[in-house]
């Protein structure tokens, strides 16, 4: 029971990320900021959506 309640706080912490990472990539692109930066964050949201689907699987 121990396991699961750990891996449900690890996936509430992703998500979270993910939440943040997201309005802070809204954010850039509002404000016009370089290509280069909104891609990195962008490559960053979709590494942590990544690793979500894989702890769902696993």
């Amino acid at each position: 029971m121990r396991n699961l309640e750990q891996e449900y706080n690890a996936r509430e912490k992703l998500e979270s990320e993910i939440k943040e990472a997201k309005e802070k990539l809204w954010g850039l692109m509002v404000q016009g900021e370089n290509e280069e930066n909104i891609e990195n964050l962008a490559a960053y949201v979709r590494y942590l959506e990544r690793e979500i689907q894989d702890s769902v699987v696993e």
